[in-house]
């Protein structure tokens, strides 16, 4: 996921009702330029940094549950009798 994505998504978690715009600045470091929802406070910087690196953790873990499903259902197939070619056709 893009860095400027995760980002989004992590001060969205942090702060449901927000509304801001943030930009990146080089390749690691994003800010937010304006905090728009003044009724609701701006989550700090290492704040942000902990859910995004919360949010990576969950996408990685999705991931490797699918390809984990994937290759299970494979073999799965596999022990039915079912060819490589007939897998891969479904």
């Amino acid at each position: 996921m893009a860095k400027l994505n995760l980002f989004n998504k992590a001060v969205i978690s942090l702060v449901p009702q927000a509304k801001f715009c943030a930009k990146r600045i080089d390749d690691d470091n994003i800010e937010i330029t304006e905090w728009i929802n003044t009724s609701v406070s701006q989550p700090s910087a290492s704040q942000i940094l902990t859910k995004m690196s919360e949010l990576q953790t969950i996408i990685e873990n999705e991931a490797t549950a699918k390809a984990n499903n994937k290759t299970s259902a494979q073999n799965k197939l596999k022990a039915l009798g079912l060819t490589d070619a007939e897998i891969k056709a479904l």
